[in-house]
């Protein structure tokens, strides 16, 4: 027998009757819709598919349009789902209309509540990819996946897996002049190594709020029975702006909780003094140093061996 239920749903979206043209512009403008059509009521729809009807409330109780006082009890359930939530907070903000601050959540992610400019309570959550596995299985499928799963860093920048089309901004940041007396220089082709290797993760940090690429690091030891992780490289392209010191934090949260291990370490010529300092800084101790262990630009340079252990993680 033929089974007929719920097909779709539709969610309305209560405007006073003055703010009507203004409310279709603002959620087309400000979140994105897509505008359908517009006849007394209009109907948005999300680049998920969602749809949404902007109308303003009857007073008639018996009418479809009536959802009794909505300024007082406005919707709370109602939940935006955003790949960037504190870019969503940004362009929120910037259109006029209150947004709180950026919290973890009960489920582990990031969530928001904002109001629209009539009223209307909402959430938003950041979800990159809906029905992502807890944290707690990752090592299951590989600990480079956390970086696929889910948003990985900060307020202000995230880390994200490198695309073969990142690879002339990595080579062009690490032949900058103030970065290629301090550190190795690759070929494209050892780059392209990394990324496929399942061993490491070629990531790519970006500002948030621009999406413009400042960055890029790699990691080393990321087999799931791996108990050390090696920092293998680091390179910032905007100086003195924090970035280092916050790439550094994330960095050492995957490391120590959200893959257990036991040890994080890097090398760092001895030369640059001022990436010593700021790994000292973090809480990274020194282990001693390879003399003349490297050749760079012709000539030998000395490495120190710097690490931290699961027990002196802040």
């Amino acid at each position: 027998m033929e089974q007929i239920g719920v097909q779709s749903l539709v969610l309305g979206i209560p405007v006073p009757e003055q703010d009507y043209d203004r409310a279709i512009d603002w959620y087309v403008d400000v979140l994105g819709c897509k505008l359908v059509w517009k006849s007394g009521i209009a109907q948005v729809r999300l680049p998920s598919g969602q749809r949404l009807l902007i109308f303003s409330p009857d007073d008639d109780s018996e009418s479809i349009w009536f959802v009794g006082d909505y300024k007082a009890h406005p919707h709370y359930s109602v939940q935006f789902v955003t790949t960037d939530i504190r870019k969503l907070r940004h362009r929120l903000i910037e259109s006029g209309v209150k947004a709180g601050e950026v919290l973890r959540g009960g489920g582990g992610g990031w969530d928001m509540m904002f109001h629209d400019p009539f009223g209307n309570r909402y959430w938003a959550i950041e979800d990159p990819k809906p029905g992502a596995y807890p944290a707690a299985l990752r090592d299951k499928a590989g600990r480079k996946s956390s970086f696929v799963e889910e948003i990985v860093g900060t307020e202000r920048i995230r880390l994200r897996l490198t695309e073969q089309a990142d690879l002339e901004f990595v080579l062009r940041a690490e032949r900058d002049a103030d970065n290629r007396t301090y550190i190795g220089q690759w070929s494209k082709e050892q780059h392209t190594d990394a990324i496929q290797s399942p061993g490491f993760a070629h990531l790519i940090i970006v500002d948030r709020l621009t999406e413009e690429r400042i960055g890029y690091a790699i990691l080393n030891g990321l087999q799931p029975q791996s108990h050390s992780i090696e920092l293998k490289r680091l390179v910032i392209v905007p100086k003195r702006k924090g970035y280092g010191r916050e790439a550094l934090r994330v960095i050492k949260k995957m490391a120590f909780d959200d893959w257990n291990a036991r040890r994080l370490w890097l090398d760092v010529r001895t030369e640059n003094v001022d990436a010593e300092r700021l790994y000292a800084s973090v809480g990274f101790q020194s282990e001693g140093v390879l003399r003349d262990c490297d050749i760079a630009d012709g000539r030998f340079v000395s490495m120190r061996i710097m690490s931290m252990l699961r027990n002196e993680y802040l």
